[in-house]
């Protein structure tokens, strides 16, 4: 499994915003979505980052598009990409269920890695 948040550090909170947390129902995985998405603004000596609706909205319709996608991976059984060591050059792509040559050959150059 990935995580969506990796590499995020909890900061240290003050005592005030550990209570208006807690009487507005604010979670610190709210807070970690506005560090990671929002924007930032100076203000003086602080900085406000803004998780607006607006914004909230956009990555909701990129996080749609991207299930769309992983849905049709899905329903075709899985990927493959062939390319080369360097990842320079797309050589070619079939469906991961197609090509079950070593699930039914004891071939020496049939390598099967773990998932």
């Amino acid at each position: 499994m990935f995580s969506l948040l990796k590499g995020l550090h909890i900061m240290a909170k003050t005592k005030h915003i550990r209570t208006r947390m807690s009487q507005r129902a604010i979670d610190q995985e709210l807070l970690d979505l506005a560090r990671t998405h929002g924007v930032v603004e100076n203000r003086g000596a602080v900085e406000h980052v803004i998780l607006s609706r607006k914004t909230i909205d956009a990555a909701i319709r990129h996080i749609d598009s991207l299930r769309k996608q992983f849905l049709k991976g899905r329903d075709k059984g899985g990927i493959v990409l062939v390319r080369d060591p360097n990842g320079d050059v797309d050589i070619t792509t079939y469906r991961l269920d197609s090509y079950r040559r070593c699930l039914f050959r004891k071939k020496a150059n049939c390598v099967t890695r773990p998932v």
